[in-house]
């Protein structure tokens, strides 16, 4: 009860909360670092979306990846290896000149 109301529940965050936060980075910049996005996902999700490679690398969870592909898999896609990667939006295709 907050000040004699009862407050909403909190809804635990879904992979799919997360999938559609990084989108709205991606759009907003059009090209997102896999640093960036590891950091802004602790930062507004805190690290259960955040997992190891087994190098040691931080990732985020294979789960969120997946989702993510699933629902923007043909608006963008991950360009790089291991530390060095992100995000890029897919650029639209521009007609053919004849």
């Amino acid at each position: 009860m907050v000040d004699g109301l009862y407050a909403p529940a909190m809804t635990e965050p879904e992979p799919a909360d997360v999938a559609e936060w990084l989108w709205e980075q991606l759009q907003e910049k059009r090209y997102l670092d896999r640093g960036v996005a590891i950091d802004g996902v602790i930062k507004r999700f805190g690290d259960e979306y955040i997992d190891e490679t087994d190098n040691g690398t931080a990732r985020i969870k294979p789960g969120v990846q997946s989702k993510f592909r699933r629902l923007y898999g043909d608006k963008a896609y991950y360009e790089g290896r291991g530390e060095d990667g992100g995000w890029i939006m897919n650029q639209p295709r521009q007609p053919e000149v004849q």
